[in-house]
């Protein structure tokens, strides 16, 4: 199929196929725009099993290719380069790690998130870290173009994989506008309690694994005895990475205690979002992270944070005071104390008004675009 203008687009979005993650957002968020800002341009997303996406349905110049190969390994080695070669595709876009074979026609661009596991390899298993550390830097050299997310993300990629900085383009994540959205906060408790059995309770998004953190929030609800003030503590996000701590903390709770501790794994961005915005209070403790959308989400829907300033996180100054060292387990506990009781609704909004001039999904994708624009062969 001819494009518009002549170009064409390959985006590898198998990831569309998974769980929720930072991934998964950075794909939908950044297309939705990318694709609107060039209706001259036909972007083809190759992902699993029929899907599509709800934010990109409705343009024309969005297409899908559906891999007939569910070996990630195989359609990287074969089924990848032989649409690339047969659709004659201008750019391709890969998520950390780009094929093997590389043709001249088209110009590779690949995002990496970030390279926490090189960061903090404690948290990850020697494998994981093996291999990824091979793929990772192979697909940092041979790209045509190299993305990543934060300053942060720029820096631990140039030092890791000895790459000239100038090469590496921070395009940042943006905040969807569906969560600056107004809404009834009584209306959406409600609602809350009627459709999952939730009320009062304290918020934290991300998928379960050690560097999130999660075994230290639940210590603190219960040290901290907001169980015995009615509260329930929500954790959404699937099991990534075997997490002895927490399941050994999970265990020891009583029948009580369990009753107010909920998982939720899989759940739809239509959900999600009614849970964000019925939570008493968001917490994002975690230890690494490339970029950590979740606490900016919950910012955007004008509820309390508690966010780590680690890592790429010590961007969001704008959640200060309650915005610390989460490796001081005291300053995280004290900060937890308190901070759900004293936040006025003006102070939410200045932080909500913050996070929308900062990370705009349109801004990003004028950036993409450029860059589409700037190295057409």
């Amino acid at each position: 199929m001819q494009s518009r203008n002549g170009l064409k687009v390959f985006v590898d979005a198998y990831l569309l196929n998974k769980e929720p993650q930072g991934t998964v957002t950075y794909l939908k968020g950044l297309y939705a725009a990318v694709v609107r800002q060039n209706p001259e341009i036909d972007f083809y997303f190759g992902c699993m099993n029929q899907f599509k996406a709800e934010e990109l349905d409705s343009l024309e110049n969005v297409h899908y290719i559906y891999y007939k190969n569910p070996s990630r390994i195989k359609r990287m080695l074969h089924e990848i380069p032989h649409i690339i070669a047969h659709y004659k595709f201008d750019f391709a876009h890969f998520q950390y790690v780009i094929p093997l074979k590389k043709y001249e026609h088209c110009v590779y661009i690949n995002t990496i998130h970030d390279v926490l596991f090189m960061d903090f390899p404690e948290y990850f298993p020697l494998n994981y870290r093996w291999v990824r550390r091979l793929l990772f830097k192979r697909s940092a050299i041979k790209c045509d173009v190299l993305l990543t997310v934060s300053e942060y993300s720029k820096r631990a990629i140039e030092q890791h994989f000895e790459i000239d900085k100038r090469k590496i383009k921070v395009i940042s994540n943006g905040i969807s506008a569906k969560f600056f959205e107004e809404y009834d906060s009584t209306n959406i408790k409600s609602e809350v309690k009627s459709e999952f059995g939730l009320e009062k309770y304290l918020l934290m998004v991300s998928r379960i694994e050690p560097r999130k953190n999660q075994a230290l929030v639940l210590q603190t609800f219960f040290e901290q005895k907001w169980d015995e003030s009615g509260f329930q503590l929500v954790f959404v996000g699937a099991k990534s990475i075997k997490y002895k701590q927490l399941e050994k903390m999970m265990t020891s709770l009583s029948t009580q205690q369990i009753k107010c501790v909920h998982f939720i794994a899989e759940i739809g961005d239509h959900a999600l979002l009614k849970i964000y915005r019925g939570a008493e209070g968001f917490i994002y403790p975690s230890m690494a992270e490339g970029f950590g959308i979740p606490p900016l989400e919950a910012g955007s829907c004008a509820i309390p944070v508690l966010c780590s300033n680690n890592t790429a996180m010590e961007a969001y100054d704008f959640f200060k005071p309650y915005f610390c060292d989460v490796a001081n387990e005291n300053d995280f506990k004290k900060v937890f104390s308190i901070f759900t009781h004293s936040r006025s609704q003006k102070e939410l909004e200045v932080i909500r008004t913050e996070i929308k001039k900062r990370y705009r999904w349109e801004e990003s994708a004028e950036k993409f675009s450029i860059i589409l624009l700037s190295n057409k062969k």
